[in-house]
């Protein structure tokens, strides 16, 4: 009688805190389904160590750094075939990458172990970029089933990757009920009174927008209302934006949070009473939820993927990318406008119990068990 066990990979370039590890860390739960679970940092991360900590032992496999890594797959190629040869057991394998560096893994464990490979593509740029641009125009032909997280997103791999054709499977966040109606949705009835702003996104590049931030703050200060603009996030790029906050005479408007995890990232979230989003690109708008899920009405830069989470007049406002007057112009419009605030508050919460993280890893099970 044939055997029959089921292997899943779960490999990412590097574990750097952003979408992509957030969706991979998420599926790890997958490891109660399956006969073995393997999870792969091609870049060393120590943080990896952590997050299978409390995984059952006997399921897990982790490989952390390059070597490692394509040990691993020597060694899954080998069995592979020694199983084929004396062993007779089935093996049926799955891997699921969620970046460039992931993606070429995945290339060579569908090529040598016949694995069938889920790529999930994130970031309008990421699968574009330099010289991943030409390697992905041939790997991803090998791609079983291709997911983006938002439409927009899906229309920009399809008019550059024609031969793929993705499917959508939307983040999502966990729900804390009990935090959100901790949240006070009253905004600060005098120019004296601060109003408390919070960008949640990491600092990796100036893609997210962090300038305008600083930019609205100033225009805020100017016209004396008092602001506080939290940054939650980390990355090279925020030594850029300190000092430009600095240039800007904002050292007393600015807090410089870095990385936070859990209740120290949700006591920021909860203390605030807007969350911006002034991104030049966003394939979808993680942060804005998580922002949501406090009852924060969110104004975002009306740019594709993220106009799907921040839909304007129901759970915030959305302004022209380029264009800071009109970002100002509707910041402005909230602050003024209790009622509209109370309204997108509520219209952020409902949204943000539409797009719930069980949701989401239902989704993905589906199409592996």
């Amino acid at each position: 009688m044939i055997k029959e066990s089921k292997t899943v990979f779960i490999v990412m370039g590097n574990w750097d805190g952003g979408g992509p590890s957030y969706l991979a860390e998420k599926l790890l739960s997958f490891h109660k389904d399956v006969n073995r679970l393997i999870v792969i940092s091609i870049r060393k991360n120590n943080k990896l160590y952590n997050l299978c900590d409390n995984l059952t032992k006997k399921k897990i496999q982790i490989a952390n750094g390059f070597f490692q890594s394509y040990f691993l797959l020597f060694n899954s190629f080998l069995y592979t075939y020694i199983n084929h040869l004396f062993i007779k057991k089935v093996n049926k394998s799955y891997v699921i990458s969620f970046d460039n560096v992931s993606n070429i893994y995945a290339f060579f464990l569908k090529v040598l172990i016949r694995s069938y490979w889920i790529c999930t593509l994130h970031g309008f740029k990421g699968p574009l970029h330099g010289r991943y641009r030409i390697i992905n125009s041939f790997i991803l032909r090998f791609v079983n089933i291709s997911v983006t997280n938002s439409n927009g997103l899906s229309d920009h791999i399809k008019k550059h990757f024609r031969f793929l054709n993705p499917i959508k499977i939307s983040l999502g966040i966990d729900i804390f009920p009990k935090l959100k109606e901790a949240k006070s949705l009253l905004l600060p009835k005098t120019k004296d009174e601060s109003i408390r702003i919070i960008h949640l996104a990491n600092f990796y590049s100036n893609i997210k927008g962090h300038k305008k931030s600083l930019l609205l703050s100033k225009k805020l200060k100017d016209n004396g209302y008092n602001n506080t603009l939290s940054f939650v996030g980390d990355g090279h790029y925020k030594k850029k934006i300190q000092h430009d906050s600095l240039d800007l005479g904002l050292e007393d408007n600015v807090i410089f949070h870095g990385f936070l995890e859990n209740e120290d990232k949700y006591n920021v979230i909860k203390s605030c009473h807007v969350g911006i989003s002034p991104s030049d690109s966003e394939a979808f708008g993680l942060a804005s939820l998580e922002n949501m899920n406090f009852g924060l009405p969110i104004i975002g830069s009306n740019i594709p993927g993220q106009n799907e989470v921040i839909l304007d007049n129901i759970n915030g406002l959305l302004f022209k990318s380029d264009d800071i007057d009109d970002f100002y112009h509707k910041f402005m419009l909230l602050l003024t406008k209790p009622l509209l605030y109370q309204k997108l508050s509520k219209g952020a919460l409902k949204t943000s119990s539409e797009f719930t993280s069980i949701k989401m890893i239902e989704n993905y099970r589906e199409l592996i068990l």
